[in-house]
């Protein structure tokens, strides 16, 4: 098998993104070859350009495509099988761990944090590869990251959330899909915080009761306006501040009136910071990460049935589409903060 494809990749911290032709080799015994048709532009590939790094780095962990070939140990899929791939694994029968996703890019390996999908083909591990039973919208590729953390967080947060009080900082993509699973598991109220009133607008659609622009009001005076804290807060930003708030924002529990609110941290911050414990632990207060939302990789069967209801539209949630060769300039969007949902590359 030969096929010539191009992947994205950065030879430097901090250099350009350059598109590369490359030959997509064939599969070893536990890969799978994936001819993409999209896939997510996300945050934490930003993250991923300013790393060290010993070897030119590959981009990309949400996509969506169908099966090229698969190596002579793969089970359950198939060539022609539409999939998603994403950077959480599915759990392997004897216990291996998944291979991380390289390329040959010319003389010199690329390697991924874990797979990638800023390419027209993917090589990866069997393990990050979810097969689909169908067609899906292209749009679908985000399920792969933003769905799974952002409604993962709501769903598998230590906190029952029907009939109760949620709050989502940040209306991204991440945020959005927060706020929709807030909505359809049956939440009371949901207010969203955010610094742009056009990704507030867009979290009206998705299901929010209220929202606040951090940046014209202070946690205090969004909680005198709530009324009273909440039950779970969801802080899709993970900064000094949105952890503030996010804590201030919490009902407070008490010695003789049982815990207080808990609030879910979806993301790690860039570098460390102090939080005061005071509230905490007075308040009785929980504060709870969540990685990929805590979901597996069969969750993502859940999250597309609820696009195919219309519970959580991904066409709406996707609001910026660039073509492959615009990656630059999708990133570069999505820094300056003109991507109002999420993004994708269409293949």
């Amino acid at each position: 098998m030969t096929i010539a494809s191009r992947i994205v990749a950065q030879e430097q911290q901090h250099g350009p993104l350059t598109i590369m032709d490359v030959v997509v080799p064939d599969p070893s015994d536990h890969q799978v070859v994936v001819a993409l048709e999209s896939t997510g532009v996300c945050q934490s590939q930003v993250f991923w350009t300013r790393q060290p790094r010993s070897a030119p780095v590959l981009f990309g962990h949400e996509g969506y495509g169908r099966v090229q070939a698969v190596g002579r140990l793969v089970s359950g899929l198939s060539e022609g099988d539409h999939v998603l791939v994403t950077w959480l694994p599915r759990a392997a029968a004897d216990g291996r761990a998944p291979e991380v996703a390289t390329a040959d890019l010319g003389g010199v390996v690329g390697r991924s944090p874990n797979v990638y999908t800023w390419a027209e083909h993917v090589v990866a591990d069997e393990l990050y590869v979810h097969r689909l039973s169908g067609p899906v919208d292209p749009e679908a590729a985000v399920a792969a990251c933003a769905v799974i953390t952002g409604s993962g967080s709501v769903l598998n947060a230590p906190v029952e959330v029907a009939g109760r009080s949620v709050v989502v900082i940040g209306a991204g993509g991440v945020g959005l899909c927060a706020v929709a699973a807030a909505r359809i598991r049956g939440a009371a109220s949901i207010t969203v915080l955010d610094l742009v009133d056009d990704k507030l607008a867009l979290a009206d659609k998705f299901g929010a009761t209220r929202t606040f622009n951090a940046r014209e009001q202070t946690p205090e005076e969004i909680l005198a306006a709530m009324g009273a804290g909440a039950d779970l807060v969801v802080d899709c930003v993970a900064n000094r501040s949105s952890v503030s708030s996010g804590t201030t924002l919490l009902r407070p529990g008490g010695l003789n009136s049982g815990p207080g609110g808990t609030l879910v941290l979806v993301g790690l911050p860039e570098g460390g910071f102090e939080v005061d414990l005071g509230p905490v632990v007075f308040g009785q207060r929980s504060i709870v990460g969540l990685l990929a939302g805590g979901c597996v990789q069969d969750d993502l069967d859940t999250f597309l049935d609820w696009h195919r209801r219309g519970e959580l539209d991904l066409r709406e949630l996707v609001t910026h589409r660039y073509p492959f060769d615009a990656v630059g300039e999708a990133v570069d969007d999505l820094v300056a903060g003109r991507v109002t949902g999420r993004a994708i590359l269409t293949v």
